[in-house]
């Protein structure tokens, strides 16, 4: 593996990562904020709503 071939493949799998780890933290946060508008009384169509305005 030449050298461009090595940065390639560091610069794909760091990106895939990168990607990976930052779905997963979407995810939790989408999910716990979502928990706690509800818990707040909220209505359901609103919290699905308020953590996307939040985070997004």
């Amino acid at each position: 593996m030449g050298a461009p071939q090595a940065d390639q493949w560091i610069r794909r799998t760091t990106t895939a990562g990168v990607v990976l780890l930052a779905a997963i933290a979407a995810a939790v946060s989408y999910a716990h904020m979502h928990e706690l508008v509800l818990r707040h009384g909220e209505s359901p169509w609103s919290a699905a709503l308020i953590p996307l305005s939040v985070d997004g």
